[in-house]
């Protein structure tokens, strides 16, 4: 069986909690910015940031 390559990690394409917390911060808490900055919907920001402890504020 072959092996698979690894997915490539990007900000983009998985961000973490410094890279949602400084587009949050760039956009002034604005959540549809930031998702679109993000290449994220809404809701998978709010569930990224439900996951890595960050106020929804």
């Amino acid at each position: 069986r072959a092996a698979t390559a690894p997915r490539p990690t990007t900000p983009t394409a998985d961000p973490d909690r410094h890279n949602i917390e400084a587009a949050l911060a760039r956009n002034h808490g604005i959540i549809a910015q930031t998702a679109a900055e993000l290449g994220l919907s809404r809701q998978a920001l709010y569930r990224r940031m439900d996951r890595y402890g960050i106020p929804r504020e």
